[in-house]
């Protein structure tokens, strides 16, 4: 059973945030860094959703993450370096004409209840095959024995925040029911992967070259989740480089993935 509640919501292309992952954000707007202020006088919440185009005021897609301040740094000038935890999806049912400087929307959460439900052994060990296969592919260095030790939900939503992807491939993820793709798995599939024979393969459809422009905007945003300090752009190479902490981020597809265990060491 959902629940319908008021969010206060950060509009953000290119960063998309799943249930149980982190997104690092340095804040530095005034209507956001009231925005922050806002959530830490209440709950620590707030709705990450990307707009479908640019502008002051942009339409948004129905489907985001509500995610949870989990750590927060305040800078002297009042700015903010934050980490957001996906906490559960929502889905905006009408915008609320506030007087805040940020949006603010009617929403339903997704009940997490509802969707702990896990793959058949068989559907697991398949996706996880194929997950190595594509990490081989494309040359990433993965800690098999920690994926291993995650359960479905988390699994899935970690693939969703690291493939290369581009963002209209992700959201398109991000909204799709888990129950009207696979009822007894209550799990959701990304475009590319295809079900096959009874098991799943993941191609590269939907994924580029890598080379993708990013979101200038995004780039100002995001921080290193272990400096919170800046991030250099290395255009070439697709990277987002963090020099205190000696460690060159990915960019696939436009999107940052800013995991730890996916960073290069410098």
């Amino acid at each position: 059973m959902s629940e319908t509640k008021r969010l206060s919501i950060f509009p953000l292309s290119g960063a998309l945030l799943f249930p149980g992952m982190h997104l690092p954000l340095h804040i530095f707007e005034e209507r956001y860094r009231a925005l922050i202020n806002d959530a830490m006088a209440r709950d620590r919440q707030i709705g990450m959703v990307q707009p479908k185009e640019a502008g002051k005021h942009p339409a948004l897609f129905d489907i985001g993450c509500l995610g949870k301040i989990i750590d927060i740094e305040a800078l002297e000038d009042g700015r903010f370096n934050v980490v957001l935890e996906g906490v559960a999806r929502f889905r905006i049912v009408e915008e609320i004409d506030a007087s805040t400087a940020f949006r603010q929307v009617r929403a339903e959460i997704e009940d997490d209840q509802e969707l702990d439900e896990v793959l058949a052994s068989a559907e697991r060990a398949a996706l996880e095959i194929e997950s190595r296969k594509f990490a081989d592919l494309q040359g990433y260095q993965v800690d098999w024995d920690s994926i291993g030790r995650l359960d479905d939900t988390a699994f899935v939503n970690g693939i969703a925040q690291i493939a290369p992807f581009d963002a209209a491939s992700k959201q398109a993820w991000l909204g799709q029911s888990r129950r009207d793709d696979h009822p007894a798995a209550g799990i959701f599939r990304p475009p590319g992967w295809r079900r096959r024979s009874g098991h799943v393969t993941m191609t590269n459809e939907s994924a580029t070259d890598g080379k993708r422009a990013i979101d200038p905007e995004l780039l100002e945003i995001l921080v290193c989740p272990i400096s919170r300090g800046p991030l250099v752009h290395d255009a070439e190479a697709q990277e987002l480089i963090s020099e205190t902490a000696g460690l060159a981020y990915p960019i696939r597809d436009g999107i940052p993935v800013m995991l730890i265990e996916e960073a290069r060491k410098l």
